[in-house]
């Protein structure tokens, strides 16, 4: 079991990841007991397992780990020019991004200062053109998606360390051997209030770089790609025919994969914890100031799902491509290298403790 403090879950998944055998992730089983703000993965496990959240966090979440039920989680893996990086909650760019990384000018008003600078941005509206790409997920998936509910196993079995590791169902059947490096041992301390970040300070990931979050490609050389093998083209070349395209000004992109991203944002109403699925938000330009407003007013409740001018995509895999400046690029909360970005999603790549069935 593995407590990710505010302070030290840089760490938890940047030491594991570059093991020598991926098949460690399916003998680790995660516990999440909140300990920052923000704590998206601590109330979207509690969501899923229709459990009260809110008033005892802590408790709650304790509670999922001492009754050793356990469940998969899907792990997002995001390629950049010169990072690969390992996600569990989000990717964005644009109005959200922007919002929780300038907002850290007034961080002395505490959680305020996302509301704050949400009506600053509703008022200086920026537009940034890109194009964005999507594997769109077939409908006979999600219709399988709705139907099926996650199978959950129980402590006994899952923490039995000496019996032989099962096979992947999620991934090639053969094991795949990691790049060793060099062990990380300190534990950077980074935002600790970020507005959609699951523990509130730096993501859970794994950069090409030892002790550090980013290094230029022409330090590096080529990008190391951790984990499964990639269904993706590499950055620089074409994607194939069957994948979606939007072009044009967009107000953000976000994609997300947890229900929450924050304790108070229910963002991605038909996110579970182990669907293969991301759901991409977007929103072009054209969008009125007033939709807007209840966009970012129904972020607590979900009804901004419903707002008109914002575009909810189930997909597999996407692509992002900046042609303009000026905003940010934000893996968990997180600044990373900014340019073209495409992540693809792995289910079950780990297990954490939840109780109760997801939604069907």
């Amino acid at each position: 079991m593995i407590r990710i403090p505010s302070s030290c879950s840089p760490c938890i998944l940047y030491n594991i990841l570059p093991c020598s055998n991926i098949t460690l992730f399916y003998i680790y089983l995660t516990g999440i007991v909140p300990c920052g703000s923000g704590n998206g993965l601590a109330k979207s496990i509690s969501h899923m397992s229709q459990e009260p959240h809110d008033q005892n966090p802590v408790l709650v979440s304790t509670l999922n780990i001492v009754q050793g039920v356990s469940t998969p989680m899907d792990l997002i893996r995001a390629q950049t020019k010169s990072q690969v990086v390992f996600s569990f909650l989000s990717i964005g760019w644009g109005l959200l991004a922007d919002i929780d990384i300038e907002s850290e000018r007034i961080r002395a008003v505490g959680s305020q200062r996302f509301a704050i600078w949400s009506m600053a941005r509703l008022i200086g509206l920026r537009t940034y053109q890109g194009t964005l790409s999507f594997l769109r997920v077939p409908e006979h998936k999600l219709s399988e998606h709705r139907k099926r509910s996650v199978v959950h196993s129980m402590s006994s079995q899952s923490l039995n360390f000496l019996s032989p590791l099962p096979s992947s169902k999620s991934f090639h059947s053969d094991s795949i051997d990691l790049e060793t490096e060099t062990p990380r041992t300190d534990c950077t301390i980074s935002r600790h209030d970020s507005f959609h970040s699951v523990a509130s300070v730096k993501s859970s990931f794994h950069s090409t770089g030892a002790g550090s979050s980013y290094q230029s490609l022409h330090e590096v050389g080529p990008v190391t790609m951790y984990g499964p093998t990639s269904v993706l083209p590499p950055l620089h070349q074409s994607l194939p025919s069957t994948w979606e395209v939007v072009e044009g000004e967009f107000i953000m992109v976000h994609a997300a994969y947890q229900s929450h991203l924050a304790g108070d944002c229910y963002f991605s109403p038909r996110s579970e914890l182990y669907d293969g699925i991301m759901w991409l938000f977007y929103i072009k330009a054209g969008i009125s100031r007033n939709n807007l407003f209840h966009f970012l007013l129904g972020l607590a409740s979900g009804s901004h799902v419903k707002v008109p001018g914002v575009e909810m995509v189930p997909v597999q895999g996407f692509r992002l491509v900046p042609h303009s400046t000026g905003s940010y690029i934000v893996v968990d909360g997180e600044v990373v290298e900014y340019g073209p970005i495409q992540a693809e999603i792995f289910p079950g790549f780990m297990n954490v403790f939840a109780t109760g069935d997801t939604k069907s």
